[in-house]
């Protein structure tokens, strides 16, 4: 189990999930989210997020969302 949150750019609605993992591969892996808290407009309940190692070690995260996807890279620092 993991925990995520995202904030809406344009509402400032904070959503919080707990994940669950559903797949794993050497490089990838994929969650599916229950809402834990946060605002009552949240609307990713159910949605499915994954976690991708790309080449260069750095992290690809992507999830789907009400009004559009959202992703990013994670790198170490």
């Amino acid at each position: 189990m993991a925990q995520s949150s995202n904030t809406g750019k344009l509402s400032g609605q904070r959503c919080e999930r707990a994940e669950r993992l559903t797949g794993a591969t050497e490089t990838q892996i994929t969650f599916v989210a229950r809402l834990s808290g946060g605002a009552s407009g949240c609307w990713d309940d159910g949605s499915s997020s994954t976690v991708t190692l790309r080449p260069d070690d750095s992290l690809s995260y992507s999830t789907s969302g009400g009004v559009g996807n959202i992703k990013g890279v994670l790198r170490k620092s």
